[in-house]
Parts: C-alpha cells; structure tokens; sequence
C-alpha cells in the first residue's frame, strides 16, 4: 500500500486474498485480486509463512502485483525483518497485548525490523474478549496516533463466526466513520461469507479480505477461482 496519506473511500471496495503458496498466489495475481495477501492459516488467524514462501512468491509474481505478508500476533511477529522490500504491507495481530501500550511497543519492534518501504498494518479482533486484546476502536485511534495509515478487522477465533457475528452494523457504521475521521484506509475481514451480504448498506470499507469463503473446505483449502470470481462480480455490483 503506498504510504501517502489516505482519504475516505467513495469507490467499490477491494478485494484482498490470502493465499497460502506460489500456486495461489499465481491463481490470485491472474485473477487480478487488488491484494495478494501469504498466510499460513493452520498457525492461527494471522498466521505467518515461513519466509521461504514470501521470497518465492515475490520472485513469482509479476511486480505490479500488491504483496502483503501476515506476521503472526505482534507479540511472536519476529521475521519482520524477513518480509521481502517489494512487498506493499505487512500486518501483525494484538492478541495477548491487554493494553494500546504493550501494542504500541510491538508496533514500534516491528517497524523497526521491517523494511522503510513495507507499511505496518494495525489489526484488530471483532472477538476482541476472546483475544485479550483492546476494543477495536481502540486500536484504530492508536493506529493514527502512532501514523498507521492501514487498519484491519479480524476475527481471532475461527469458528464459524464473523466479524458480523460479533459487532453490529451500527458499530461497523461506526468504525468506518472513525476510519474517515482519523484519514485511515481499512480492511473488512473475517470469515465473511458472501451468503450473508456483508457490506449491505451498512459499511465502506477500502478492502475486503477473505480466505474461507473462496476456498475449498474452508480456511486451510485450497482456493478456488470460481468463488474468487464470485465476490468479485458482487463488488463490482455493489456501486
């Protein structure tokens, strides 16, 4: 993601896809998926690959193509310094950080290790208890107060249930004001299932990340063009 400054989305959403080798990531790229996001999902929500994967899929993937590497929580996050240049972000979970300042410092190390070019993501859980972490407007105003221009909603516990599941649309509404507020670009993620009409009326989030529901299986399949194309085709009907 380019780090200059963000505004408020007024367009239709982007999609995000995490991919978990070189074989989707292919699959994403050809596509045209807008990010292609490597995870290893059976390490936990943000579960990190190993580098080995980041450097293969870097040097795979046609260089127009946006990269982001998901770290693991911050609290473990340590191959920052690992995530190839050429990737556009990075994003590392706060699950275990009770409070904006044990996050904070984690955000600090990371950034420290990650690459000038590589922008840190801030993430947080709808299922924030679960986490033991901060509520997740918490985390957004930290986020633009340590100049994090990049936020993400997640789910921490995979099993089943959605962002949706835990938050309700007045509180999305809510956040996506507070994204606007504070100049930051966000990501709506979560076991978000194209059944449930996520962004009905509701929110306006810049991205939409997905794993599950374009995959055989769930989460730990194998990805599927067809569904891929599927919310594709919902977003461009969106606006």
């Amino acid at each position: 993601m380019p780090a200059d400054a963000p505004t408020v989305s007024t367009t239709t959403p982007g999609l995000l896809v995490s991919v978990t080798n070189v074989d989707e990531a292919v699959i994403a790229a050809e596509l045209g998926v807008d990010i292609v996001d490597i995870k290893n999902p059976q390490r936990g929500a943000l579960g990190a690959a190993d580098p080995e994967v980041w450097r293969a899929v870097a040097a795979t993937v046609d260089p127009a193509v946006r990269l982001s590497a998901a770290l693991g929580e911050a609290i473990e996050a340590d191959h920052a310094d690992q995530v190839p240049a050429r990737f556009d972000f990075a994003k590392a979970g706060p699950a275990g950080c009770s409070t904006i300042a044990d996050l904070t410092d984690h955000w600090q190390r990371i950034r420290s290790q990650l690459a000038a070019s590589v922008p840190l993501v801030a993430v947080a859980y709808a299922d924030y208890q679960q986490a033991n972490c901060p509520l997740p407007e918490a985390i957004l105003e930290a986020a633009s107060a340590n100049d994090i221009h990049w936020w993400l909603i997640d789910t921490f516990v995979k099993d089943g249930r959605s962002t949706l599941d835990h938050l309700t649309r007045d509180r999305l509404r809510d956040l996506n004001a507070l994204a606007g507020r504070t100049n930051i670009r966000w990501v709506l993620a979560g076991s978000l299932r194209l059944e449930n009409n996520p962004l009905e009326r509701d929110c306006d989030p810049h991205y939409v990340g997905l794993r599950g529901d374009v995959c055989q299986h769930g989460r730990t399949g194998t990805l599927v063009a067809s569904r891929v194309k599927r919310w594709q085709q919902y977003l461009r009907e969106l606006k």
